[in-house]
């Protein structure tokens, strides 16, 4: 066991042997041979004998305590190293790189960190911490690394114990004297009040690093999983599908992740379920995410009954530095209520996501329903109270936006009713965009069958066309009004296929057009189109290359370019709409802003 070390240090006693012997050999070589030679040498002798005599004495009177009048403070240093050694908080004096004094509470935490041995030497910190992670070795290098002289430094570390769960330490080192005081001190959650809170939560939580490594998980995601703690899985991958949702983006501090995921449980069974998770960064530099994982389980037991006496009481026992701690670490948000009636119910306190979800109000000490819209789901929720429910609950918060929440309640007979509220206005936006792909479906497959009913009509139209320009060929008076009769419908059988390949039931064509004939084509039917009183010219470039295009869509664009065009003009009284083509060079391109490729 380890003892307070009032030994000679090496070198003290490395002197006083050598002193010793020099002392021994110069007197033995004096009495003995003295006169053999002579009386200088003798002289000699002698003096180095009492020389060596005199350095013992310094050496032990050095070493020997005082007395008189220095008895008062040699017993104060007893009674001060009697009390350092008897320091709550595990304590240990270093001096050049070396323990040189240790508490009894040190000794105790090095034996709780798995340090064998009866301590015949005080644990160099190091050996303490010797199997921490990257995270803690980093601190460690740093309050190694630091000034005490210019105050305290202190570090947060949290290890894994061998129990599984994690440990978390504030370790401080200060200046003393010559050396440094390091002290170290466990932080404890207040009589388990912190875990039992967020343990009756009716959704799965669980922390992972940012490569996914689990550390920790709650009870009931474990039940979920079918597991027990010692088969309890390792890595996000094999909780949940797409863990990539979460893994693959940035880990930065604060960053909210929200998606649609499945459970991989150990019977085989996939449940799809709702993963919320928050990135966060511990004092080390490290970060972790916190996960919420629910949408597949109902409410958690919440039988009403009397109200509880005692429930403002045993949150007022939790400080608020523990009160806030807790709520924060959760991920959505969490309220704490005084009376298991709903409808009675006041708030006692909540975390900073539910106040950000309310527009930064002040919730504490008003009702739990003014925190709600006035609508059927909210009356219907508070008229039934929460026994009646075995789902989650849709009501709208009384913000803005009326922002869409699910509600789960849990009772507890420690901590009362919590009212869990997790934000979906996400996933009611995907709802409504989902709904509104499913009416645009429905209005394509609807284009699709008129489309057909109408191409089955041009079809007709064009067959009496052609027979009437059979009949009436060039030259003739009716040829030019049959000939764009021909035109228009060749233009609505266009249309069709526009709106055959906005159903998806064809797709559309590029090809090989030239320009200039593409123009002349449909300058015809906009001078029909366009009127009397505004005008079409048209300027033809030379030497163009073809294009590739769907032909349809060229000329949509052009004529819906040109009417509104025409509508424009006409509020002036009309004019002129030109048509040129062209071959631009670069500088005209940079010139008009109009990007090119590589650029």
């Amino acid at each position: 066991m380890y003892q307070e070390d009032n030994r000679m240090p090496l070198g003290t006693t490395i002197w006083l042997v050598i002193c010793a012997i020099l002392a021994v050999v110069a007197t033995g070589i004096a009495a003995w041979q003295g006169k053999a030679l002579g009386w200088p040498a003798f002289v000699l002798l002698c003096g180095i004998a009492v020389v060596a005599v005199l350095a013992i004495l310094i050496i032990v009177l050095n070493r020997t305590p005082h007395h008189g009048g220095d008895d008062r403070s040699t017993e104060d240093e007893g009674e001060l190293s009697d009390v350092f050694k008897n320091l709550p908080v595990a304590s240990v004096i270093v001096k050049n790189g070396r323990p040189e004094r240790a508490s009894h509470s040190y000794l105790e935490f090095a034996r709780s960190m798995g340090v064998d041995g009866d301590f015949d030497e005080i644990p160099p910190i190091d050996r303490v911490f010797n199997n921490t992670d990257k995270s803690a070795s980093s601190a460690m290098f740093r309050l190694h690394h630091a000034n005490p002289v210019h105050g305290e430094h202190k570090e947060t570390i949290k290890i894994l114990g061998e129990d599984g769960h994690y440990r978390m330490f504030d370790i401080g080192v200060r200046a003393l004297g010559e050396g440094q005081l390091w002290q170290i001190e466990e932080q404890f959650e207040q009589d388990g009040a912190v875990a039992s809170l967020l343990a009756s939560a009716p959704v799965g939580l669980l922390s992972v690093t940012n490569s996914g490594e689990v550390i920790e998980m709650n009870d009931v995601l474990k039940g979920w999983l079918g597991v027990k703690n010692e088969t309890a899985p390792s890595h996000l991958r094999d909780i949940v599908e797409r863990p990539e949702l979460l893994l693959d983006g940035p880990t930065t501090s604060g960053r909210i992740v929200r998606g649609d995921t499945r459970l991989l449980t150990r019977k085989g069974v996939v449940i799809p379920s709702v993963m919320t998770a928050v990135w966060k960064q511990m004092d080390s530099g490290e970060t972790y995410a916190s996960l919420a994982l629910y949408g597949h389980s109902g409410l958690g037991a919440a039988g009403a009954g009397a109200k509880s006496e005692n429930t403002r009481t045993k949150l007022s026992s939790l400080s608020e530095a523990d009160r806030a701690d807790v709520f924060a670490e959760a991920p959505f948000g969490v309220v704490w209520l005084d009376n298991p009636d709903i409808g009675k119910a006041s708030i006692l306190g909540t975390n900073h996501l539910v106040s950000s979800m309310l527009d930064g109000k002040d919730l504490e000490g008003r009702p739990f329903r003014s925190i709600f819209a006035d609508t059927k789901e909210t009356q219907a929720l508070f008229e039934h109270g929460v026994d009646t429910h075995d789902s989650a609950l849709d009501v709208p918060l009384a913000s803005k936006r009326n922002r869409p929440v699910n509600i789960y309640f849990s009772q507890s007979d420690s901590f009362g009713l919590l009212a869990f509220i997790i934000d979906i206005s996400a996933r009611k936006d995907l709802e409504t965009q989902l709904a509104q792909s499913q009416k645009m479906q429905a209005i394509g497959q609807l284009a699709g069958g008129v489309a057909h009913d109408f191409n089955n009509l041009l079809t007709a139209i064009r067959l009496n066309t052609d027979e009437l320009l059979g009949r009436h060929p060039i030259g003739d008076p009716s040829y030019p009004e049959l000939q764009r009769i021909n035109q228009t419908v060749s233009r609505a059988s266009g249309l069709v296929r526009k709106l055959l390949a906005f159903s998806r039931k064809q797709t559309m064509r590029a090809e090989a057009l030239d320009v200039t004939d593409t123009l002349s084509d449909l300058g015809i039917l906009l001078k029909q189109v366009l009127g009397e009183r505004v005008s079409l010219d048209t300027d033809h470039g030379r030497g163009l290359p073809r294009i590739e295009a769907d032909k349809n869509q060229l000329e949509t664009v052009l004529m819906n370019l040109c009417v509104n065009a025409r509508d424009a003009m006409l509020n002036t009284g009309g004019g002129t709409i030109l048509l040129r083509s062209s071959l631009p060079d670069a500088d005209k391109l940079i010139a008009d802003k109009i990007p090119m490729d590589g650029n």
